[in-house]
């Protein structure tokens, strides 16, 4: 009895795919399935008419197209995914869509423009300092080297002053020493004339 059962389940199965097959291959799967797999005097009259009745309904029941699915598996994708977008909608989402970025996009456009104008505002006023710094730096050298002139003048003239004054100093001792010695020989002591 369970071999009966296999055989039809099988049977059925292969059954599904016969619309790949020629019409004389769907008769014999057909003509196997309303006969019994093998012949017994077993088998009750209420098997022989379930087999009769399945092979009834597919002898009625239109042939599979090659594109289609089995019906199990169109209810089963009817029901478990959503319907597909008409086109209409499709091309309405894809202009929100792009409509959408567009929007993104001019506005980081916008707010990068801005950026770049407070960069440039910024970039000016620092170039702006940058010159007058350089204008200001020059004036600070010239100054240094005005004072550098100034100090470098006033220690040659000291230099110069002091040793104007220790001429005449020098020139007194000079004079005074040379005085000293003339004196002395006046003063007693004795020369190589007195002696004689």
């Amino acid at each position: 009895m369970s071999i009966s059962m296999l055989s039809m389940s099988e049977s059925l199965s292969s059954n599904r795919n016969l619309g790949a097959y020629p019409t004389s291959h769907r008769a014999m799967a057909i003509s196997s399935i309303t006969s019994p797999p093998f012949s017994s005097a077993s088998l009750s009259d209420k098997k022989h008419s379930e087999y009769r009745h399945i092979g009834s309904l597919l002898e009625h029941s239109p042939p599979p197209s090659l594109g289609a699915s089995s019906p199990d598996s169109a209810s089963n994708s009817s029901t478990g995914s959503p319907s597909p977008i008409s086109l209409h909608e499709r091309r309405q989402r894809n202009k929100a869509a792009s409509a959408k970025y567009r929007q993104k996009k001019n506005q980081q456009h916008g707010e990068m423009r801005s950026i770049i104008s407070h960069l440039t505002e910024e970039n000016a006023l620092l170039s702006r300092q940058v010159e007058e710094l350089k204008r200001e730096n020059q004036m600070v050298r010239a100054t240094c080297d005005q004072l550098r002139g100034k100090i470098v003048a006033s220690k040659m003239l000291k230099r110069m002053m002091k040793a104007e004054n220790d001429e005449p100093i020098r020139t007194k001792k000079r004079r005074n020493n040379s005085q000293l010695l003339d004196d002395g020989a006046s003063v007693g002591y004795p020369s190589d004339n007195d002696s004689i």
